[in-house]
């Protein structure tokens, strides 16, 4: 499905691999019509603003700055961190174990650091020790476990654009036709 790499089957190769979801596998039609394999890699982030209230907000974005540019807020899915199961901080494993790719462990929580830079300027949290991000100083987010998720629902921005449109439909005429 995807093209192998010479390094991908070599452990501790030093070769950052990005994560990539299939979006569909490489189709042959009976008539000849090809569809390519197409893959979106995970890792890309998205900039944008998280809150509904602003004018720019992107329900899709995964970093927002604030105005000052001194708070990030950054979402990342489960899956690129490689947690199976959250409510538990399950993992996925040494994948050159002998369980490979069904490897798991528990672990206490995650450790985050920061690196931002342009052509001016940068900025690390903790801070650099010459050109190396010192893992041991990183921040350690442990979350609670649970048995059933927390949540909060809202309203999406077109609900009442929505609602406005299905109030002027005729359904009758619509099933009349069918």
């Amino acid at each position: 499905m995807m093209p192998a790499v010479p390094y991908a089957n070599r452990k501790d190769n030093g070769i950052y691999h990005p994560i990539r979801l299939t979006l569909n596998k490489k189709l042959e039609e009976t008539r000849g019509k090809a569809v390519p394999f197409d893959a979106y890699e995970t890792g890309m982030l998205r900039f944008g603003t998280a809150n509904p209230d602003d004018a720019a907000y992107d329900s899709l974005a995964d970093i927002s700055v604030s105005r000052d540019g001194d708070m990030y807020e950054i979402r990342l899915p489960w899956a690129l961190l490689n947690v199976t199961d959250p409510s538990r901080r399950e993992v996925i494993g040494d994948i050159w174990s002998k369980d490979g790719l069904k490897s798991r462990q528990i672990i206490r929580g995650i450790r985050l650091g920061v690196y931002v830079a342009d052509e001016n300027s940068s900025f690390s949290f903790p801070a650099m020790n010459g050109n190396v991000l010192p893992a041991g100083r990183f921040y350690e987010y442990a979350w609670p476990v649970w048995e059933a998720p927390r949540y909060h629902e809202r309203l999406k921005q077109s609900y009442e654009m929505m609602k406005e449109s299905f109030s002027r439909a005729d359904i009758t005429k619509q099933q009349a036709v069918e």
